[in-house]
């Protein structure tokens, strides 16, 4: 399971435009967030400024799902048996539990045990050996999970639903940073459209979704960045001409380091629960839904190249498209796309 980086790039403006009366109103909206940042561009007539709105949304998001903050809901769960759960982690939950079944569990959010053991969680890292290892490894799996509901009534004598996750392990711990970004995307694009926005561009942590056309009636131009440590600029690899679908990339040459000569790279195996080893270094993933890109670039940079194809030629019925980025054995970088993604990409630049 990897942490998710701001591996893609936006090529759109984000200043705020000044338009004629004549003009569709232009709103260009940046702020923090879940460890990063957010950056949404809108217009057209008869908006208004939804930056409270959207900040508002994100805070809650953030008191769900973000492991960072000891009173979120999902801190909660990593620290308790059972735990009631909101209709943000219930969703995230659901959703993670499909996947991991669709990717024979190469999409796994109960590595978090694993993940903080090499130090990339929140808390500082205990000494990592086999013996360690092969111990967290047994609490990785959702199926050790479970979600029961109650009903019961509150004092105005109105029925309410509650929702609890139960875990059999004390110890299991989930981290849904492989989803929650995309996940935040999806539900700032319900909030956008729910208030007649038909064209918008949102980025969250890198992860996009895209309706509509930009200013100009062209589709929206994302960057890819290319895969290269210890830069300050990111040059591009490609571009991505956006419409009406979500894009999510994961990676694995950003956040990693290096102990005694051996680099270890921020995405985990859930199944040997060592950081991975192949020889895939980004994977960009395009779908309607961001969430479902963001779930499954994570899976395949769990998989690797070779899996990750096979993969999307047996569940074509997903309609998910991918752009790869890999090394060969003299460490030259290559690419693979999909038929679909390929008729929007430009890697000529």
């Amino acid at each position: 399971m990897s942490s998710k980086l701001s591996i893609v790039s936006l090529l759109t403006l984000f200043v705020l435009s000044c338009n004629t009366p004549e003009e569709p109103t232009t709103y260009i909206l940046v702020g923090d967030t879940q460890g990063t940042t957010y950056r949404i561009k809108y217009w057209g007539d008869s908006l208004s400024n939804y930056k409270r709105g959207i900040d508002s949304i994100l805070l809650e998001i953030d008191t769900s799902l973000s492991t960072y903050l000891p009173s979120s809901i999902i801190s909660r769960v990593n620290e308790q048996d059972s735990t009631m759960v909101d209709a943000f982690f219930r969703a995230v939950f659901t959703r993670s539990v499909e996947i991991n079944k669709i990717t024979d569990g190469a999409f796994d959010p109960s590595v978090m045990p694993l993940v903080s053991a090499w130090g990339f969680g929140p808390k500082e890292a205990p000494q990592i050996d086999t013996t360690l290892v092969d111990s967290l490894r047994s609490l990785v799996g959702l199926s050790r999970f479970g979600i029961y509901f109650s009903m019961w009534k509150n004092p105005q004598n109105i029925k309410v639903d509650t929702c609890y996750l139960m875990k059999t392990k004390n110890e299991i711990q989930l981290d849904f940073n492989g989803i929650a970004q995309g996940y935040s995307v999806d539900v700032l694009a319900s909030y956008l459209e729910n208030n007649k926005v038909d064209n918008y561009l949102i980025e969250v942590g890198g992860e996009i979704k895209a309706k509509g056309t930009n200013s100009v009636g062209k589709r929206w131009l994302i960057g890819i960045d290319k895969p290269e440590e210890h830069v300050k600029k990111r040059p591009l690899q490609a571009t991505i001409a956006l419409k009406d679908n979500s894009i999510a990339t994961s990676g694995s040459y950003r956040k990693f380091y290096e102990l005694n000569g051996t680099k270890y790279s921020h995405t985990i195996d859930p199944f040997t629960g060592y950081p991975v080893t192949h020889s895939l270094l980004s994977v960009t993933v395009m779908t309607e839904e961001c969430m479902s890109a963001d779930a499954f670039a994570t899976a395949f940079m769990v998989m690797g190249l070779k899996s990750s194809k096979l993969f999307l030629e047996e569940h074509k019925n997903l309609g998910l498209e991918a752009y790869f980025i890999y090394s060969n054995e003299k460490g030259k970088h290559l690419t693979y796309t999909t038929p679909g993604l390929e008729m929007l990409l430009n890697e000529d630049l």
